[in-house]
């Protein structure tokens, strides 16, 4: 199946959450007036605040909520308001307060009473055959129906004692026989100890369905007999609790070690406010805290709750008996209802009607799959065993599956996790996933047993021809290829529409059904445009015909357009001459620079034929659904004939009639020491100097020391009297080895940092080759070329510091080379005997960064990723960044994606992309102290006029950056790199945002030109906005867009 379900609800990294909640269990779906608050659904008086701070520290810390007036470290509390205030009227209040981020009700949690019953409800005759000897096993009906017997074969219990699940509940019997074992440290958020006992039973019941202890001849056995049981009590005796608690127990769970984090409990979707109005229960801070987990990689599943009647009297899965009661379906509850959260519904099963839906299973869209709920049988307090059902009991057996999942393949991902359990439940009800069911009932056979597929690509791109040839193999849930696999798979492909942020299916490509045979398939497509692009494959449905596969992760693939080609050849002409620019790729437009500088789509517009008199290089990209090709570099020298008769080349001449003679040419001494190292010393003729100084339109001295033969080492003279002649010329000097060229401008030359002009020049490059101690020292970067130590002297005196930038080229290997945008330059930092990023942009075989020192210096290309980007939107961008330094994740392996990004943090990027540097800068800001790890990155964004503050004293650095006031510095920031006022971009552009309104006076011209410049975009539904948090995956784009549109990128 096309995945357009999957990435709805799971776009963010993916989690299982258990949540099990019966609120009223078999009534209308209105929540009673608990606790005497007058708004249903909330704790009176109370309100849970979070406040204007690190919210990554408050994170890994965990919460601290704390009573009105008490001192807190962190930025999120409970405030108790005055009795009788209306909640509602203090949320408005209160949002008036600059220094609070948001706040909102405290919601209540609780579990539903559960049927407790022996008889019709209770004991099924479903009955289990004897794969262990537990004494009630042949009751556990729900095993048979999942086959979760048939995946125990596949996982010992060993391997299942490195994983931890996580049990929000109401604690859990540590006592019991058939958990003690297999229970871990917990905490207790209700009492504030570190015991967490059950004094309910719930969470007793919901522990022993995920864990209890198998073959052991009493009780009963769990879905994952031998997973460690982590008890986090967060619901008290009357199974209640509040949202507070649950954020607390969340991350509490997250970093003491849970791979799993299973919450049977449920508050309602809805609540109806002392208006009459109903309005949306979200919670931002337990939706925070909830994307928190799945960042860590914590797998997450719940409960959709119990507010539904599906059946009514004398039908068979009437569970209620009331008579004359009414059908009616409920929405899927907190959290289930979350983006990122995997919801399990509860089915129920009778001879006569096969499986069908619980009772009081909740139903919607976010129902990811559906397990058995009804007439459970568990482990209960007093090492009793009690009989339950709900969605509670349901959740927990999903968790249980994935438990195993986890423990059987440790390669596997929480995506891989959710996605096998999804794509290998069996369907029920309508065909495909539905609002019942979801995709289905879980299957432990299937889910280890269908094979999963992954495609391995030959090439990291397309060919010219966006051809994309590879591999599709059929893994077996051990990661070994199922060699006995036959049928066919299809391969999907989606490209990314930028202009509206989405992925839109390709539908014209040949061969995406692909013949597998003994569990491989040949992978052979022909991309039909430019442009970025996900690749995954998933069984091929033919009528009833096909074989049943776990689709693949996606791949991404960036297809260049062809780059522009010249209708002149590039040369010598001695007349004006005419070039038309082309592009291969249709529709492509074309962008092009005559001074030298590298194109941009903000460079000139290619629409008619170029004219040229004079010399000049051409370099030009071609541009087509967001991506731009390599750059095309087209050189002509146009020599003109003057009055006598004379000809004088664009690229120099002798100025005039002048003397004829041949000048002398540089001297030039190889040597070769005892280790076979071969030198060559190269003194700068001083004619080959003059008549370079007599070239009129050329601002540098070119030396050229290049040689035929490879050397290892050179060193370049030039004596005092020649480089005072270009001093006083004020020239700039470039000089040219083999694998390096260097470009002293005339500024550098006169600018006092060490060059003498009664010194001379002496410049060395030494090559080496890498060895073990430097490969050691470069944090995971590939080396792709050789070292090179450059020194420079003036006289006897070594130049160590420049008071102003040398531009460098050094050239690498190319076919070492996977992706040249992640090639950079790095020096060796002596100090740390670290490998220190530098920067660079690589073009061909070379690449060109400045420098402000000489030292050792090597490429190097950077391929970093995280595990929670794997099938994320901006995955390419976000690596690129990495690549790059400018970006770095929250821990070695995770990045965050969707976590939000402050004012100081994005500042720090963006200083961070431009080297812009303020060390020792006092700060003007009475909120940046001089100890803040963000002090000089705000100075100096500050001082080149790229931030300023909230107003004249306070920049606001932990508040959550919003989108226009990123609008706002990136173009800044673009202005800044390019070189370009403020006043001289503009945009011809229509107003097109549909809440421009919205968009603060101070940033709207802004967010025009940042759209409009392609900084950033929209939203599909054709807003901007303007208030909404920026994440750090988007301010990773963003700040990719404004490199690559600078030039810089």
């Amino acid at each position: 199946m096309h995945m357009n379900y999957f990435f709805k609800k799971f776009v963010l990294v993916p989690v299982v959450i258990f949540t099990l909640i019966l609120f009223e269990v078999f009534s209308a779906p209105v929540l009673a007036n608990t606790h005497n608050s007058g708004i249903a659904g909330i704790v009176p008086n109370k309100l849970m605040v979070k406040y204007k701070g690190q919210p990554d520290t408050v994170y890994e810390k965990g919460f601290s909520l704390k009573a009105s007036g008490s001192e807190s470290s962190y930025t999120v509390k409970t405030i108790d308001l005055s009795p009788g205030e209306n909640v509602f009227e203090a949320i408005e209040r209160m949002k008036k307060d600059p220094n609070i981020e948001y706040v909102e009700p405290v919601y209540i949690y609780k579990i539903a009473d559960t049927y407790r019953s022996d008889d019709k409800y209770g004991i099924k005759d479903y009955k289990t055959q004897n794969a262990v000897n537990d004494a009630e096993f042949n009751n556990q009906w729900w095993i048979l129906a999942t086959e979760m017997e048939k995946a125990w074969e596949k996982v010992s219990e060993d391997r299942r004692k490195d994983v931890t699940v996580a049990v929000l509940d109401t604690g859990i019997d540590s006592d019991h026989p058939d958990l003690a074992g297999s229970i871990v440290p917990g905490y207790d958020f209700v009492n504030g100890d570190s015991v967490p006992e059950d004094d309910n039973g719930h969470g007793t019941h919901v522990a022993g369905i995920i864990g209890a202890i198998a073959n052991n001849t009493i009780g009963i056995a769990g879905a994952a007999s031998g997973v460690k049981i982590m008890p986090v009590k967060v619901l008290d005796a009357n199974g209640e609790g509040d949202s507070g608690k649950i954020i607390e127990g969340i991350k509490w769970a997250v970093n003491h070690g849970a791979d799993i984090i299973n919450m049977s409990l449920e508050r309602s979707r809805y609540i109806v406010d002392e208006s009459g109005k109903t309005v949306d229960a979200f919670s931002q801070i337990e939706y925070e805290a909830i994307q928190y987990a799945l960042e860590k990689g914590v797998i997450m599943v719940a409960a959709v709750g119990n507010e539904s009647n599906h059946w009514t009297t004398d039908e068979p899965g009437d569970l209620d008996i009331v008579q004359n009661d009414k059908k009616y379906d409920s929405p899927v509850g907190y959290p289930a209802a979350y983006s990122g959260v995997l919801g399990v519904g509860a089915v129920d099963w009778y001879s006569n009607t096969g499986f069908i839906i619980a009772d009081f299973s909740n139903t919607g869209d976010e129902v990811d799959v559906a397990a058995p709920g009804v007439g459970i049988i568990s482990t209960y307090l007093n090492s009793n065993y009690e009989y339950e059902s709900g969605t509670s009991q349901a959740a927990p057996i999903v968790s249980g599956l994935a438990a195993l999942l986890k423990a059987g393949d440790e390669s596997l991902s929480n995506e891989d996790i959710e996605k096998t359990i999804m794509e290998s439940a069996i369907d029920l009800g309508e065909p495909g996933v539905d609002t019942e069911f979801g995709f289905g009932l879980v299957n432990g056979y299937r889910a280890f047993n269908l094979p999963r597929l992954e495609i391995v690509p030959d090439t990291p791109y397309p060919d010219t021809k966006g051809r994309i040839t590879g591999e599709i193999m059929a893994k077996a849930y051990n990661n070994t290829v199922s060699q006995e696999v036959y049928g066919a798979v299809q391969v999907f492909v989606d490209r990314y529409d930028f202009d509206n942020n989405r992925w839109l299916l390709v539908t014209d490509i040949d061969n995406t059904v692909v013949d597998m045979v003994y569990g491989s398939g040949n992978l052979d497509i022909v991309l039909p445009d430019a442009g970025y692009f996900s690749l995954y494959a998933d069984e091929y449905v033919y009528g009833s015909q096909n074989t049943e596969f776990i689709s693949s992760r996606p791949i991404y693939m960036t297809f260049k357009p062809q780059k522009p080609v010249a209708s002149l050849a590039p040369g010598t002409y001695n007349s004006s001459q005419t070039v038309a620019l082309t592009c291969g790729t249709r529709d492509a437009k074309i962008y092009y620079t005559l001074n030298g500088e590298e194109p941009t789509t903000s460079s000139l517009l290619y629409q008619t034929p170029i004219t040229i008199s004079s010399s000049v290089t051409i370099k030009a990209i071609s541009f087509k659904n967001g991506v731009t090709s390599d750059v095309g570099v087209y050189s002509y020298t146009i020599n003109r004939t003057d009055d006598g008769g004379l000809t004088s080349g664009g690229s120099g001449g002798s100025g005039g009639a002048g003397s004829t003679a041949e000048p002398k040419q540089n001297e030039i001494i190889k040597t070769k020491d005892d280790s076979g190292r071969i030198k060559m010393l190269v003194k700068i003729s001083p004619d080959l100097v003059e008549k370079e100084l007599k070239s009129l339109d050329k601002s540098d001295v070119t030396l050229d020391v290049t040689t035929q033969d490879a050397v290892d080492s050179v060193e370049v003279e030039m004596d005092a009297k020649t480089l005072d002649k270009v001093l006083s010329a004020h020239r700039g000097i470039v000089i040219k080895s083999n694998n390096v060229e260097f470009k002293m401008d005339a500024d550098f030359l006169a600018s006092g940092g060490g060059v003498e002009k009664d010194g001379g020049l002496r410049l060395t490059v030494n090559e080496s080759d890498f060895e073990a101690k430097d490969i050691e020292a470069t944090s995971g970067a590939a080396p792709v070329s050789k070292i090179f130590e450059f020194e420079i002297y003036s006289g006897h005196k070594k130049i160590g510091q420049f008071a102003k930038p040398v531009t460098v080229t050094m050239k690498y290997d190319a076919k070492k080379v996977l992706d040249i945008n992640k090639v950079g330059v790095y020096w060796l930092n002596e100090a740390t005997h670290r490998w220190d990023y530098v920067g660079g942009k690589a073009v061909d075989k070379g690449i060109t960064f400045e420098t402000e020192h000489f030292s050792k210096y090597a490429v190097m290309e950077y391929n970093k990723t995280f595990k929670d980007i794997t099938s994320h939107w901006a995955k390419y961008d976000i690596e690129l960044m990495a690549a790059k330094h400018i970006i770095k994740g929250v821990s070695q392996n995770e990045f965050a994606p969707e976590r939000s990004i402050t004012r100081a943090e994005f500042t720090a990027l963006i200083a961070r992309a431009l080297n812009i540097k303020e060390q020792g800068a006092q700060s003007n800001f009475i909120d940046v102290s001089d100890e803040a790890w963000y002090k000089d990155a705000v100075m100096g964004a500050a001082r080149a006029g790229i931030i300023s503050g909230v107003d004249a004293s306070h920049f606001a650095p932990e508040k959550k950056i919003t989108r226009q006031e990123m609008a706002v510095i990136i173009v800044k920031a673009y202005s800044y790199v390019t070189g370009k006022k403020l006043s001289d971009i503009y945009t011809t552009s229509e107003v097109k945002f549909r809440d421009e309104g919205a968009v603060n006076s101070w940033a709207r011209s802004y967010v025009r030109l940042a759209d409009a410049l392609g900084l950033m975009n929209g939203n599909p539904d054709g807003t901007f906005a303007p208030g909404d948090s920026a994440t750090r995956a988007q301010a990773a784009v963003i700040i990719k867009r404004m490199l690559e549109k600078s030039g810089k990128l």
